[in-house]
């Protein structure tokens, strides 16, 4: 139970250990790449590749 609470919550960072981000945390992470933003989240990069290919797939 202790290692799923401390998985769920996230670790601080202590002298030569990185803490460790949240569940939460790291959903809403994945999340932010799942909708457009700046241009450089994940959807707008499958954007920009989807309508690359639109163009290859044009009679020319």
């Amino acid at each position: 139970m202790e290692t799923f609470t401390e998985d769920w919550q996230g670790t601080p960072s202590r002298p030569g250990v990185p803490g460790r981000p949240g569940v939460m945390e790291r959903l809403d992470r994945i999340e932010h790449e799942l909708h457009p933003n700046s241009g450089l989240s994940l959807r707008d990069a499958v954007n920009r590749i989807e309508e690359a290919v639109k163009g290859l797939q044009q009679p020319h």
